[in-house]
C-alpha cells in the first residue's frame, strides 16, 4: 500500500575491540594487498545495506558515522549492539533491525545481509566451522524486549545474546567465509590467500 513506511536496513561494522592479540595494533588499519581491512569490509557491505555505521570511537578516515558505547549498555562484545540499538531506536524509526559484521572479517558472502534479514527474525551466520554471531541480523524490537531481562552491568557475549534472543542459524557451505583475523599469523595467512587469488 502507498501509505506503508519504507523500511531501511543499516549495517554496523563492529570496530571497538582492543586488538590485544595483534599486539595492540589497530586491526582496522591492517593492510591486505593495497587496502586496509576496514575498507575491504566497508566495500563488501556497501552493496548489501542502506547505510553503514561504525561501532567504535574512530571512523579511521572512512567518513562513516561512529556509534560510541552507551553508558547504560553491557560490557564486552555486546556493547556495540546495545549502542547501535539505542542509536537506531532513537534516530531511525524506518530501521526494523540491523546487520552486524566485524572489522576483522573481510570475506563474508555477498548475500549475507539478504539471507540474514530475510525472515525479519533474529539470525546469525553459521558454516562448517561453527556459529558466528558477530555476523548477525538483530531486530530492534526483539533487542528492546531482551535488554531488561539481562544483567547489563556484566560482560555479555554475542553467543549468549543470540541464544537469549532466539536467533536462528543461517548456514553457508565451507569454512572460509567468516574467518576473523585476530593475530599477526592470521593476517599473514589472509595476505597470502589474497595474493594467491583465493
Amino acid at each position: 500500500m502507498a501509505n506503508e513506511p519504507a523500511f531501511t536496513l543499516p549495517g554496523i561494522i563492529l570496530a571497538g575491540g582492543q586488538s590485544a592479540r595483534m599486539g595492540g595494533a589497530d586491526k582496522a588499519l591492517a593492510q591486505i594487498g593495497n587496502e586496509r581491512m576496514i575498507d575491504l569490509v566497508q566495500q563488501r557491505l556497501a552493496g548489501q545495506v542502506d547505510e553503514i555505521l561504525i561501532s567504535g570511537d574512530d571512523d579511521r578516515g572512512t567518513g562513516l558515522s561512529c556509534i560510541r558505547d552507551h553508558p547504560d549498555g553491557p560490557k564486552g562484545p555486546a556493547a556495540g549492539l546495545f549502542a547501535a540499538w539505542a542509536r537506531l531506536s532513537a534516530d531511525q524509526p524506518a530501521a526494523r533491525g540491523f546487520i552486524t559484521v566485524p572489522v576483522d572479517g573481510p570475506c563474508f558472502p555477498a548475500d549475507l545481509a539478504a539471507r540474514l534479514s530475510a525472515s525479519g527474525a533474529p539470525a546469525i551466520a553459521a558454516d562448517e566451522a561453527g556459529t558466528h554471531p558477530t555476523f548477525g541480523y538483530w531486530p530492534i524490537a526483539a533487542l528492546g524486549s531482551i535488554w531488561p531481562t539481562l544483567d547489563l552491568s556484566r560482560s555479555l557475549s554475542l553467543h549468549h545474546l543470540a541464544r537469549m534472543i532466539g536467533a536462528s542459524e543461517v548456514r553457508w557451505p565451507g569454512s572460509d567465509s567468516f574467518v576473523n583475523i585476530n593475530t599477526p599469523e592470521e593476517l599473514a595467512a589472509m595476505r597470502h590467500r589474497r595474493k594467491a587469488g583465493a
